[in-house]
């Protein structure tokens, strides 16, 4: 991921097909939304790596995490990374009455912040209550 802004790197789009319907959800009483986001990653240039919570790959972000990881910049070193969006009502992800939830990505810092991922796991729970509360720590990075 490079330091061009979120639009300029390529978008992660959860395949929400595979959850319940949406009307469905809100009906029995369902209401919020909690993204957690595991992978490997590592720094190619000093920076901070920035994720957006985005509810589609071209709408506007519902929350960001910026983290600021100093890993080993060898080509062969991932480390284990988890980020925890804090969660969100589910209204925040509708799209002409669809479910849609996207990651984008970004890099900030002086001069180039180059990083990169792989293995990426995303976990979308849809519960009735808050699972996660806003100030709850957003990352694994100490």
């Amino acid at each position: 991921m490079k330091d061009e802004g979120p639009y300029s790197n390529p978008a992660i789009v959860f395949d929400c097909t595979k959850l319940p319907d949406v009307i469905y959800l809100i009906e029995n009483g369902y209401d919020y939304v909690t993204v957690t986001v595991e992978f490997e990653m590592r720094e190619i240039d000093d920076g901070y790596q920035i994720v957006y919570l985005c509810p589609g790959a071209d709408e506007y972000r519902v929350s960001r995490v910026q983290c600021n990881f100093h890993g080993n910049k060898t080509y062969t070193k991932f480390d284990s990374v988890g980020l925890y969006f804090q969660s969100f009502h589910l209204g925040d992800f509708l799209r002409n009455g669809e479910l849609h939830i996207a990651l984008r990505f970004d890099a900030s810092g002086a001069g180039s912040d180059t990083w990169q991922f792989k293995n990426m796991n995303i976990r979308v729970e849809i519960s009735k209550e808050v699972v996660r509360p806003k100030g709850y720590r957003t990352s694994n990075i100490k």
